[in-house]
């Protein structure tokens, strides 16, 4: 089977355009119509959907999560990316993320902290996920990569950005938990410049693409 792509990849299109041409084998054709089908409209769906997100938050960044479907991850964050959000760590090799349950089976925020930058790699930069002010304060000590604030309030962030530009200007803020495009809005006028939402890929529906044979 030969293909022959007539689009540009994230390029937008109208309904009825053809995107395709596949030349071959009848039975060839037939046979691969329903796989074919299936990774385009869910890709094309997460990109739409990643897309139509990201020029409602703009100038807020995006990012995925690594909440993907088995098997598809690659494939999923690839669309988002056409989409034009930005994507997080691709696998547990990408970085360090400390998230609570890391904080709770160590006994807490320093402790994990203390851990982690005595055994890590020095060019492997360090997340942690941080749920309220206390905790926030026993990360800044270590100046981290990246602060997630999880599930905090409009006003907590505020608090929380503010203390960080004080104590640790080079730390990247992130905002997940609760991100969507109501949330857009108190994100920015909050100072957020990172938000992370498994919605991209999760709350993204299939785009209606179908295969006509013609002799």
């Amino acid at each position: 089977v030969k293909s022959n792509v007539l689009i540009a990849e994230g390029e937008k299109l109208e309904t009825g355009q053809t995107i395709a041409s596949l030349k071959g084998n009848v039975i060839d054709l037939l046979a691969l119509e329903r796989t074919i089908l299936n990774f385009l409209q869910r890709l094309s769906g997460i990109a739409t959907h990643t897309a139509e997100l990201v020029k409602k938050a703009n100038p807020l960044v995006l990012l995925d999560t690594r909440k993907t479907t088995p098997g598809w991850r690659i494939l999923e964050k690839y669309a988002v990316k056409i989409g034009g959000a930005k994507n997080h760590r691709m696998n547990l090799g990408d970085l360090i993320l400390i998230k609570d349950n890391h904080i709770d089976a160590s006994g807490g925020v320093k402790q994990v902290l203390e851990k982690v930058y005595k055994d890590k790699p020095p060019y492997m930069p360090v997340e942690i996920e941080i749920r309220n002010t206390d905790e926030l304060i026993q990360a800044l000590e270590f100046k981290p990569d990246i602060i997630m604030l999880d599930n905090m309030t409009y006003s907590e962030i505020k608090k929380s950005i503010s203390l960080c530009i004080e104590t640790s200007p080079n730390t990247q803020i992130e905002i997940s938990g609760g991100v969507n495009e109501e949330s857009f809005e108190d994100l920015r006028n909050a100072g957020v410049k990172l938000a992370s939402l498994s919605a991209l890929i999760s709350k993204a529906s299939t785009v209606d693409i179908s295969m006509k044979i013609s002799n």
